[in-house]
């Protein structure tokens, strides 16, 4: 017989430990590559929309964690980069 508290305890340590190898990297990757001056208005724009619509939803999407790890993907691509890192900051609580 297993203890499931320890299986998910086991299960929630191994989601954060391989949230962490994704996105520390992640992060460094977005603090050293800014917004590219070629990027359009128009992907910028799209994206943002995105952002928009996401977090819209956002209390209505069941996987929440995966939803703030887009939001900061797109936050990064668009150059906020203290926002991306709240974000990714807020998945790992």
């Amino acid at each position: 017989m297993t203890n499931d508290g320890a299986l998910t305890k086991r299960s929630e340590v191994s989601f954060v430990l391989a949230f962490c190898a994704v996105a520390i990297p992640l992060v460094g990757f977005a603090q050293q590559t800014p917004v590219p001056a070629n990027a359009s208005a128009q992907e910028t724009a799209m994206r943002r929309a995105e952002i928009q619509k996401v977090e819209g939803l956002l209390g209505k999407i069941a996987d929440r964690d995966a939803a703030l790890f887009f939001l900061a993907r797109r936050y990064a691509q668009v150059g906020d980069l203290n926002k991306a890192l709240s974000l990714l900051k807020e998945c790992v609580r």
